[in-house]
């Protein structure tokens, strides 16, 4: 089971996954039998990618690739069948917690009330503690 909040708004949903995984490489597969609490049944593929830089291996690259297809239910009208969404960025690593920038891109949000405020293009600056 699944839990979101986006400001004012929750979901409550079932999602189950498989995948694959290298040290550089990532690849799974999530099914959702009721997407965002929707009666929307949808597939979504991941794959995650990084490296160390040779000349620098505190410093790493990486990217995503994702693409969500609705196998079944009912759709917002006028939304496309698949939605993708990619990013690439670079993250530092600083002692005990790495820095990270990236450039994240998605196709157009569908026409729903929620969703509408969405950006396709962001980019993401995070920063992470490991202990």
């Amino acid at each position: 089971v699944t839990y979101y909040k986006f400001g004012r708004h929750s979901y409550h949903y079932t999602e189950v996954y498989a995948g694959l995984l290298t040290d550089h490489a990532s690849l799974r597969l999530y099914y959702s039998p009721s997407y965002f609490g929707e009666e929307l049944k949808t597939v979504y593929t991941d794959l995650n990618m990084g490296a160390a830089l040779p000349a620098e291996p505190r410093v790493r690259v990486f990217g995503h690739l994702g693409a969500l297809t609705p196998v079944g239910g009912a759709r917002y009208p006028g939304s496309r069948r698949e939605r993708y969404d990619m990013s690439a960025g670079l993250a530092a690593r600083v002692r005990s917690s790495e820095l990270s920038v990236s450039l994240t891109k998605t196709t157009p949000q569908p026409p729903n009330p929620y969703l509408r405020s969405l950006e396709t293009s962001s980019v993401v600056v995070g920063a992470s503690y490991f202990f």
